[in-house]
Formats: structure tokens, C-alpha cells, sequence
């Protein structure tokens, strides 16, 4: 990418010292921008793109270049690695949340996370308030019905537990074994990307399922 930048009179930027203020664009955006491979930047009071080109993009984008040496000062290039190490860096709060909480926010239909509700709240806070009230009232008494409480519940886990050991579970029937011409017809494909070494181990365990093979094709 240095050589690419130098060789059409654009600067190469390594975004080390760039700081997030410099990048107009909002934390999901930025994020997409690693994908994209496409940075904005405010530097010197003006807009550079920073651009890390991929595959047929760079050509593109260097025959561009060649014909509008006027536009070098408009682009900046970088690589995938250092574009993506400036979006995390500046992104990291923002890709936790994320990963952990948008699914949530977003489509809180398919996220199993508790929603917690107004109602419940409500019934919470009275729940307590009638505890501190009697507390106050009587504190000899809920203390002792407190640990009467707790006592029941450990002994009735005890029990669970006890008879859970007791109990018998009964084997699992194994199903009975379809013939060849009766079992589905499935696809493996297996796909490799610099995986030379680990080929042949591969190849062994594929030869040693237990499943009539139709054929093989190697690619």
C-alpha cells in the first residue's frame, strides 16, 4: 500500500495518530467502514478518504489516480490491518455493546434477555415497603419467619437432590438402524484456505464416517 500510494502520488496513513474526532461518522457507521474499507477524515480543515482497497478495487482506484493526478491529494491509502486496529481502538465500547446488548434493543422479540417492566417494578417496590413496615412493626417475628423461610427452602433442596440420586432413569432405546437406500442424501464440503498440512488428516476422517457414500469431488 506504500508503494501503491507513493507510485501515484498519494500519501500512505498508518491512522495511528488520528484521534476519533477526526472521523465524522457515528459508531455504527464506523464499524461498517472496516467493512467497507472506507474511512472519512477531517484533516486540515478539509475531507480525505482514507481508503484500504481490496482485490480489483485497487486497480480501480490506481487507474483513477492516472488519470486525475489532480484527485491524489483527496485520498490517503492504508491497509485492512491498520484500518481495522483504528476502528477498534476507537469502537471497542461501542462493538461490546454490540455483541453483547443490540439484539435486545433491536429485535427484543428473539433476544432472551429479561425486559423489565413498569408493572413490575411497582409490584417490587411494594413488596418491600410491606417487608419494612413489618420489619419495623415486629422485627422479632419476620426475622423468624425469615429463617423458618429459609430453612424450608434448604430442606426441601436436600430432598430434591436425595431423590433425584434414588431415582432411576430409564436407558435410552437406541433407534434401530435404517437401511442404505432408505437414508437421506447429504452434502460435506469441506473448504480449505491454506490448509495443506491439516489435508490429509482431514481426508482420513472423512473416509472413516459412518455413511454410505454416493461419490467425491475434489476441487
Amino acid at each position: 500500500m506504500r508503494a501503491l500510494a507513493a507510485s501515484r502520488g498519494a500519501m500512505f496513513e498508518p491512522l495511528t495518530d488520528i484521534p476519533r474526532a477526526a472521523c465524522p461518522l457515528t459508531d455504527d457507521r464506523l464499524i461498517e467502514a472496516a467493512a467497507v474499507g472506507l474511512l472519512p477524515l477531517e484533516i486540515g480543515g478539509g475531507l480525505v478518504l482514507v481508503v484500504a482497497p481490496r482485490a480489483t478495487a485497487a486497480r480501480r482506484l490506481a487507474g483513477l489516480l492516472a488519470t486525475r493526478r489532480d484527485l491524489a491529494h483527496s485520498f490517503r491509502f492504508t491497509s485492512a490491518r491498520h484500518l481495522q486496529q483504528f476502528v477498534v481502538r476507537h469502537g471497542h465500547r461501542y462493538l461490546g455493546w454490540r455483541a453483547a446488548d443490540s439484539l435486545r434493543s433491536f429485535c427484543p422479540d428473539l433476544s432472551a434477555a429479561p425486559r423489565p417492566g413498569r408493572r413490575g417494578l411497582l409490584t417490587f417496590a411494594a413488596i418491600a415497603a410491606l417487608l419494612l413496615a413489618a420489619a419495623a412493626a415486629a422485627p422479632g417475628e419476620v426475622w423468624a419467619a425469615v429463617n423458618a423461610l429459609l430453612a424450608i427452602i434448604f430442606i426441601a433442596w436436600i430432598a430434591l437432590r436425595l431423590f433425584g440420586s434414588l431415582v432411576k432413569h430409564p436407558e435410552a432405546k437406541s433407534s434401530a438402524r435404517l437401511s442404505e437406500d432408505r437414508l437421506p442424501v447429504y452434502t460435506v464440503v469441506a473448504a480449505l484456505y491454506r490448509e495443506a498440512a491439516s489435508v490429509e488428516h482431514l481426508a482420513d476422517c472423512l473416509r472413516q464416517l459412518d455413511y454410505p457414500a454416493l461419490g467425491s469431488k475434489c476441487t
